[in-house]
C-alpha cells in the first residue's frame, strides 16, 4: 500500500460515525492489512488462548476502538519507515503511558482507548510532515480528540502534556500534573516502565 493510500486509510478509519461494520470492509480491502491483524491478534503479546482464523471475530475481540486504534498504529508504523525507529518506539511509549493512566485514574471523561489514540497520534505532524492544524483537519478527528491534539486543555489533552513532560525531564510539569490530580509519582514511574516493556513488545511482534 503506498503512502497515499495509508492517509486515505487513516482518515476513513478516524471518521466520527464509523461503526464496525465500515472498519470490517476497510480492513479486508487490503491483503497486507487482513494478515498484519490476524497475526497481531494471535500473537502472545494479546495472550489470546484459542486462534483467531478471521476478521470479523478479530476486530468482535478487539472492539471498535481496539480496531480503530490498530489500523491507526499499522499506517503510523508504515508512513514513518523513513523516519528513525526511535520515533515509532516514541510514539509507542507516549500512547501506552496515555492509555494505562487513564485507565487508573477510573474517571468517565478519560477513555483509555482514546487516551492511546491521542498519545499515538501526538507525533502524526511529525511522521507526515505537516502542521498539526492540517493533519487533525484531514483526518476529521471528534472534537474532543482535536482538541487535546491542537491545544491539550481538555483532560485527555492535558494528560499528553504531562506524558510530553514526563518524555523530556520537565518535572515542575509532572508534579503539577501529579499534584492536581491526585496521582502518585511514584506510580507514574512503575507505568512509564511498563509502557516502555509493552512498547518493545509490540514492537518485536509488529516486526516479526
Amino acid at each position: 500500500m503506498n503512502l497515499a493510500s495509508q492517509f486515505l486509510l487513516l482518515r476513513e478509519v478516524n471518521r466520527v460515525n464509523i461503526n464496525i461494520q465500515s472498519v470490517e470492509e476497510i480492513v479486508k480491502q487490503d491483503v497486507s492489512l487482513v494478515h498484519k491483524l490476524l497475526k497481531y491478534i494471535n500473537s502472545p503479546y494479546l495472550g489470546i488462548r484459542n486462534k483467531v482464523h478471521n476478521i470479523r471475530q478479530a476486530i468482535a475481540l478487539l472492539g471498535l476502538n481496539g480496531t480503530r486504534n490498530w489500523v491507526n498504529l499499522i499506517c503510523l508504523r508504515d508512513l514513518s519507515a523513513e523516519k528513525p525507529n526511535e520515533l515509532f518506539i516514541m510514539l509507542l511509549v507516549r500512547a501506552k503511558l496515555c492509555e494505562i493512566v487513564a485507565a487508573a485514574l477510573k474517571n468517565p471523561v478519560l477513555n483509555s482507548e482514546t487516551a492511546f489514540l491521542v498519545g499515538m497520534l501526538s507525533l502524526s505532524d511529525v511522521i507526515l510532515d505537516q502542521p498539526m492544524e492540517h493533519v487533525v483537519n484531514e483526518l476529521g478527528l471528534a472534537d474532543e480528540i482535536k482538541e487535546a491534539l491542537l491545544y491539550k486543555k481538555n483532560p485527555i489533552g492535558e494528560l499528553l502534556r504531562m506524558v510530553i513532560h514526563y518524555e523530556r525531564g520537565e518535572w515542575n510539569g509532572v508534579r503539577d500534573w501529579c499534584g492536581l490530580n491526585h496521582f502518585s509519582e511514584r506510580k507514574l514511574v512503575d507505568f512509564y516502565n511498563e509502557a516502555v516493556h509493552c512498547a518493545t513488545e509490540m514492537t518485536e511482534n509488529m516486526y516479526q
